[in-house]
């Protein structure tokens, strides 16, 4: 029940923030249920408080980045630090670093070699912080999930081809089904 409180509050204030940062009303009001629909997930899937604490703040974080990339098309730097911060309970140095790697540098090789067309510096940074949480494999499986989701989302919901379309809500659902899926850096 704490879990939930923890959730409405967090989700509750993102709302508020981001509909005063961003004049929107109705886009950042989808943090509050996010928020309590990755929280009943992660009650449920894990009994260890530390793995519940690390996804939440993952999910929160992946929340955030979604909603500002959604309306803005940019990912503020600071909205990584508590996802990086959630990386370090039950920290692994090994498979963060390589989670760290695993995803982001491909992307990054992607970004240079089409302009940034590609993928943006915001997706790079998201990747790379969602991997350090999830390890390789998870950040792997994350970023598929991610872009297979944008995949049937484009040919069912988007009508008209646009030039740039926000990624990370899409990978920050694959990231978050990633981390209830894929066991961490070898953790059961």
């Amino acid at each position: 029940m704490l879990w939930i409180l923890a959730a409405v509050l967090a989700g509750s204030a993102v709302s508020f923030i981001f509909s005063r940062r961003f004049h929107d009303v109705h886009r950042p009001a989808a943090a509050l249920p996010l928020s309590v629909l990755a929280c009943i997930l992660l009650v449920r899937a894990f009994g260890d408080p530390w793995k519940t604490a690390k996804g939440f703040l993952l999910a929160e974080s992946l929340i955030c980045a979604g909603i500002c990339d959604g309306i803005s098309h940019e990912i503020p730097d600071w909205l990584m630090l508590p996802m990086l911060a959630a990386g370090f309970l039950e920290f692994q140095p090994v498979p963060s670093a390589e989670g760290f790697f695993s995803v982001s540098l491909l992307l990054y090789l992607m970004a240079r070699a089409t302009d940034g067309k590609a993928f943006g510096g915001g997706d790079i940074k998201l990747m790379a912080a969602a991997g350090w949480v999830l390890g390789p494999r998870g950040a792997v499986f994350g970023a598929l999930a991610g872009m297979t989701l944008f995949l049937i989302a484009r040919l069912v919901f988007y009508k008209q081809k646009k030039q740039y379309y926000a990624m990370a809500p899409w990978l920050g659902a694959g990231c978050f089904f990633a981390y209830l899926l894929i066991p961490i850096g070898g953790i059961p």
